[in-house]
């Protein structure tokens, strides 16, 4: 299960815009908002959603934990679930800036990838 779940979270790369790549390296110190949690939250659920109940297995895997993660962190620092903050921003873009969110969001999630794998070498 522990190999699955990296290769899922892995796997997140693979729905990143190729110029994407150079935002992968983003320190892994970096102090995120809740509002920035949201906004990722957001993007991996609309790409989850976008790629169906026939879409590739290890993306799934990889969004569906990237969705569990990022309302975990905006959970932790808010508080409040994430419900009807997630309805609200949804309501509130276009698909052109879900697609802004990915570069940031896969960044944070492809560092999440790395120190996970470096902790279970």
């Amino acid at each position: 299960m522990h190999r699955l779940v990296l290769t899922g979270l892995a796997s997140v790369a693979l729905v990143a815009a190729p110029g994407s790549a150079q935002t992968a390296n983003a320190p892994s110190n970096v102090v995120t908002t809740p509002a920035q949690d949201l906004d990722c939250a957001l993007w991996a659920s609309y790409t989850l959603g976008k790629l169906g109940a026939n879409g590739d297995q290890s993306a799934m895997l990889g969004l569906s934990v990237a969705v569990a993660w990022f309302t975990g962190l905006y959970e932790g620092k808010t508080g409040k679930p994430i419900n009807a903050a997630l309805k609200a921003r949804g309501d509130m873009v276009g698909e052109t800036d879900i697609a802004g969110m990915r570069p940031a969001c896969v960044a944070r999630m492809s560092d999440f990838s790395r120190r996970l794998q470096a902790f279970g070498t």
